[in-house]
């Protein structure tokens, strides 16, 4: 992400060298996920015989 290449760069003494290539996120919830409609389950998968 170049939005944080640098800054995490300076604050971990990190090489040039060095490239950011994956990020965990962490935090709270800050509010529950709405619902989520139901879909057939056989319009996603599909078993081949």
């Amino acid at each position: 992400n170049p939005v944080i290449d640098d800054a995490v760069s300076e604050m971990f003494h990190l090489p040039d060298s060095y490239k950011l290539v994956a990020q965990m996120p962490f935090g709270g919830i800050v509010e529950l996920p709405g619902a989520k409609d139901a879909e057939d389950i056989s319009k996603r998968v599909v078993f081949k015989e």
